[in-house]
């Protein structure tokens, strides 16, 4: 069989070198294909040169904490270490957006989903509240009447200032040592150079009425307790003394606020006097830098930084000399016959499209393989939790950690402690055989990989990451298997549905139950 490649460069994205073989009864098939292809893994890869702003979970993500400066990978979605060091930020900009909203009776719900509130960072709460409320006027025998309260703050051009900004000294460190590697698995194949904010307050207050003229005085009274008109408004009066006062009730949602009791101020409400000052402390809140929470950031390639450049050694310039034979085919340029040699320079942008694609792969590798480990670690100490548990035990029912709805199939603890424990012919244990899997992993694909794309190239440390392709190198070319569904069969990976050792088919089905009931939890 033959095969040929397809090299697709494009600035703006990852570059797609797409290996085919070919037979030569496939070649009409394959060509009537090849271009959709390419133009798919085009739109679907990100854009690499550029900056790119994200703004989807992986930032809504409450778990982890984005920072200016902070690692970042757009193959993995995960952060990495905070690698840039700077003092101060540009003041940023706000925008405030404050306003009130007042349904009077049950048609008012149509127009509250259609209305500005609907935008609200807390309008899952407020629908849930009215859906509930108008339910319960089954009952009572009464219609439910809210007033509805928003402030919400936007705070942009949260960013780094690169011209007063360095690199952290173990990141210079390990650029001098010209360990590109290490760098991009500590500090990420990028980094968030700004940010943007939000936090919001929204104040929700109910009452209950049967008569639809006396519930709008009571809210015309209400309104004007809530915003200051007190003194200036005879309505405002008669609220604590109003038939309808009795069944008031208010609650407050904050969004990114800090959850601080202090003599200055806090968001605890107690009575609709209270409203004003609480106002006043959320927008002197928020002057803090720290609060807000983060639904977007700006991530730039390191090696669009200045500071990174000049760490790396990637501002010198780089000459490679190709030496070829009398028939134009490439040899080593110290070979014994004729040669013709030919000096090609490698400018910035060559470089740095290289750096980029090939950072990306380096993450997206030492995270399949740390996974893998976490993952065979997790289980083995699952299998301890599950031994620790008395036999009294064994008939009980396991909690499935990814459908708590019980939507799967169920474990005992007994079923789950001998697939955990069951050893195979040769007498091994789980544990054991995915090991070696692990180390079949490494020893395979990641070492030759990580290996080829550091080697020297004409005298110029780490060349080789800079001039090529991770996909055009031989040791990397086989990424399929770090895709989640590819087993491991000793010195090479196979799908699920192809392998032919049932070893290791029966060890990915236990692996997956023991995703599915570990750690333990009974139900």
């Amino acid at each position: 069989h033959d095969h040929f490649e397809i090299v697709c460069p494009n600035w703006l994205e990852v570059a797609v070198v797409l290996r085919i073989y070919s037979s030569p009864s496939s070649s009409t098939m394959i060509s009537r294909h090849v271009l959709l292809l390419a133009s798919l893994l085009l739109v679907s890869f990100p854009r690499a040169m550029a900056n790119v702003i994200i703004s989807d979970y992986r930032i809504g993500n409450r778990d982890v904490t984005p920072v200016l400066g902070r690692g970042f990978s757009l193959a993995t979605g995960n952060f990495q270490s905070t690698c840039l060091i700077f003092e101060g930020i540009p003041d940023p900009t706000y925008d405030l957006d404050y306003y009130f909203y007042g349904v009077e009776s049950r048609s008012g719900f149509t127009e509250v989903t259609n209305s500005k509130i609907s935008s609200s960072l807390n309008f899952g709460i407020v629908k849930q509240k009215m859906e509930m409320e108008y339910q319960r006027d089954v009952a009572r025998q009464s219609t439910s009447h809210f007033m509805f309260v928003v402030l919400r703050a936007d705070r942009y051009y949260e960013t780094v200032d690169e011209g007063h900004s360095t690199l952290s000294k173990s990141a210079s460190s390990i650029l001098q040592n010209r360990d590109y590697v290490g760098f991009f698995q500590a500090c990420g194949p990028a980094y968030i150079r700004s940010m943007r904010r939000s936090a919001e307050l929204t104040a929700i207050f109910t009452y209950h009425s049967d008569s639809a003229s006396l519930s709008a005085q009571f809210s015309l009274a209400l309104e004007a307790e809530l915003f200051g008109q007190s003194e200036a408004s005879s309505e405002s009066s008669s609220l604590s003394h109003s038939q309808f006062s009795s069944s008031l009730s208010a609650e407050v949602f904050t969004y990114g606020f800090k959850a601080e009791m202090s003599r200055a101020g806090n968001f605890v409400m107690r009575e609709p006097a209270d409203f004003k000052s609480m106002i006043s402390y959320a927008c002197s809140s928020l002057q803090d830098v720290d609060v807000g929470l983060v639904v977007s950031v700006e991530v730039v390639p390191w090696v669009n930084n200045l500071q990174f450049q000049q760490a790396s050694g990637m501002l010198k310039s780089m000459v490679m000399e190709i030496c070829t034979d009398a028939s134009g085919r490439e040899v080593t340029c110290d070979s014994e016959t004729e040669q013709t040699v030919t000096r090609r320079k490698f400018g910035g942008l060559m470089r740095k499209y290289f750096m980029i694609t090939n950072s990306e792969h380096i993450v997206k590798v030492d995270e399949y393989y740390r996974t893998s480990l976490e993952k065979i670690l997790f289980t083995r100490k699952c299998g301890n939790a599950l031994q620790l548990m008395p036999i009294s035990f064994d008939n009980l029912e396991l909690r499935s950690q990814q459908c708590p709805m019980d939507c799967s199939g169920r474990k005992t603890v007994k079923q789950l402690r001998d697939a955990l424990n069951e050893r195979a012919d040769n007498g091994s244990y789980l544990f054991g055989r995915e090991m070696l899997r692990a180390r079949d992993v490494f020893t395979n694909y990641v070492a030759p990989c990580l290996e080829a794309l550091t080697e020297m190239v004409h005298d110029v440390e780490n060349g080789k990451m800079q001039t090529v392709h991770w996909q055009s190198l031989e040791e990397c070319g086989a990424f399929m298997c770090t895709l989640p569904g590819v087993l491991w069969e000793r010195n090479t990976c196979v799908l699920r549905s192809m392998s032919s050792d049932a070893q290791v088919v029966a060890d990915s089905v236990v692996m997956g139950i023991a995703d599915e009931f570990c750690m333990p939890i009974l139900k």
